[in-house]
Order: structure tokens, then sequence, then C-alpha cells
């Protein structure tokens, strides 16, 4: 039964932890579980069709998508480095500001992380793009715009989390600053 067998497996690998068997007053487990994937299955054994199979599965998905490309981990893992980079610079609770200075030095900020991202992570990524070309199969054509496409995406939507991140931060600011009445210039 599959949800029996859910419910066994999270069962399993709760008892795995010393301090979960002690809370629940468990002794130590006569048949510990088995850590699946840390020794040989045992049992039945595929067919060499079906391992034929997926071995073409896996090439044939190694070959049109580009989960398996190194270049896309790598632009995934420089990707830290500029993520927690806010387009805005906000200031603490406790910094007075007028108006002005705070809209050029958001302007400024903008500016900043713009070009870091035009320069240094343009850089970062052409230099991994240019590595990957001699990888990537010339024939056919479509093969090479599918995987620029892939990183096109990638980029697009780093870039997309970072816009998202920045306004999330700028609006919890304002936040802090509302209120349910404002003073009018008569008062």
């Amino acid at each position: 039964d599959y949800y029996t067998s859910i419910k066994k497996a999270i069962l399993d690998y709760s008892l795995k932890n010393a301090r979960e068997r002690e809370r629940l007053g468990l002794p130590i487990g006569f048949h510990p579980p088995t850590d699946y994937g840390s020794k040989p299955l045992i049992g039945l054994e595929p067919s060499e069709e079906w391992r034929n199979n997926a071995v073409m599965g896996a090439m044939k998905i190694r070959d049109t998508l580009r989960v398996f490309s190194k270049a896309t981990l790598e632009l995934m893992n420089i990707w830290p480095e500029y993520a927690k980079v806010l387009f805005v610079d906000l200031p603490n609770d406790f910094d007075c500001k007028y108006l002005e200075g705070f809209a050029k030095e958001q302007r400024i900020r903008m500016e900043e992380v713009k070009n870091k991202l035009a320069n240094k992570w343009q850089q970062d990524a052409a230099e991994i793009l240019h590595k990957e070309l001699e990888y990537i199969p010339t024939d056919p054509p479509e093969l090479r715009k599918s995987f620029f496409d892939a990183v096109a995406t990638l980029m697009s939507n780093q870039v997309r989390s970072l816009i998202e991140n920045s306004i999330t931060a700028y609006e919890e600011f304002f936040k802090k600053y509302k209120k349910k009445t404002y003073a009018t210039a008569a008062e």
C-alpha cells in the first residue's frame, strides 16, 4: 500500500535520530532502517532491454535539455554572490533622511548594482559560457539555440528574483512608517 509505505518511510527516517527515539521512549531498534542507496539493491533486476532504454532516455535528455550542463550549474553557483545585493539602499530606523537625499541614494545604489551586474556578472557568465561552447554540438543548430534559450531563461529568472527581493524590501521599509491618518498641511 502506497500510504503505508510513506508512513513507514517517515517513521524510519524519524527514528534514525537518537534524540527522537529518546523522546518517544524507544530503545535502539533491532532492525535499523535501510539507508536507501547505501548498498546495492537486492531483489528484482531490470532486464537488459530496460537498462538500454533507460540509458538511451538519459542520453536523449542530456542532449536536448541543459539540466546536466556544467555551465548552468556554474551560473547557479556564482549567483549567490549577486543575489544578496539589492537595488535599494535602505537606511536603518534611526537615520533621518530628507526625501531628496533618500531618492538620490536610491538612484546611486541602483546604478551601482546595475553596473555590477552589467560588468562583473555578465563577464563571469560570458567566461563560463565561452568554456561550454566547445562541448555543445553544432549540429543540429537547434541544439545550440535551445541551450542559449535555457541560459537566457535562467539568467532572466535570477535578475527577476533580485528585482522582486528589492521591491519587497522597499515595500517592507515603507510599511514601517504607514499610519492610519496623516497630518494635514494646516496642522
